[in-house]
Order: C-alpha cells, then sequence, then structure tokens
C-alpha cells in the first residue's frame, strides 16, 4: 500500500522534504549521520573481507566479525532510510490535515460574516 509521500510528485517531494528540514532539522541530521557511518561500516566490512581473503585467512572469527559488521550495518541503513520516509510520510499527513482544518475554519469564518 503506498503511503501519502509516494503518491507525490518530485515538486511535491522536493517541497515537503524542505520544508521538513526546517521544522526537524535535528532528527533529518541524525538520521543522515546513521546513514553515512552505516555505509562506512559496509565498506570498511567489504575492505576487510578482501583483506582476509588475499590474507588466506584460516581464522573463522574474523570472517564472523566482518559479516557481521555489514549485517548490522546493512540493517542500519535500511532502517535509517525507512525511518525517515516514514518520517516524510507523517509531514505529508499532518501539512495535508493542517490545510484540511484551515480551509474549514475560513469557510465557517466567511459563513458568520455572512
Amino acid at each position: 500500500m503506498k503511503n501519502r509521500y509516494q503518491r507525490m510528485t518530485k515538486e511535491e517531494k522536493k517541497q515537503l522534504r524542505s520544508e521538513y528540514k526546517a521544522h526537524h532539522a535535528e532528527l533529518k541530521k541524525r538520521l543522515n549521520r546513521v546513514g553515512i557511518i552505516s555505509i562506512f561500516g559496509i565498506v570498511y566490512g567489504a575492505a576487510m573481507f578482501a583483506f582476509d581473503y588475499y590474507r588466506n585467512a584460516v581464522d573463522i572469527w574474523s570472517w564472523i566479525i566482518d559479516s557481521l559488521l555489514i549485517i548490522v550495518c546493512v540493517f542500519l541503513y535500511v532502517q535509517s532510510q525507512t525511518m525517515l520516509l516514514r518520517e516524510y510520510n507523517r509531514f505529508a499527513i499532518q501539512q495535508a490535515h493542517n490545510k484540511e482544518e484551515k480551509k474549514r475554519v475560513e469557510k465557517k469564518n466567511n459563513r458568520r460574516k455572512k
């Protein structure tokens, strides 16, 4: 099932991301930091796999640690991106609700003026 953020056009998504960054800059920074750290972990784990392969390491623990590092970093990256999309969706729903609320209040005020 698609959420509100996925149904938006590219321009709407870009505008929503800029509005979100203005309101929730700290959370976006933290999620981006987790994503960057996890990418570095994936690269480091892959490099250690290559190093162990070329070194002909027989020690099973080095292979286990490298694979666990890669698995955890991939999980963190996926979760950070999922969480960011979830926050964008929540913010889009909140923005739409605020717009509908403003329209309803304006209609109510216009009826009172008449």
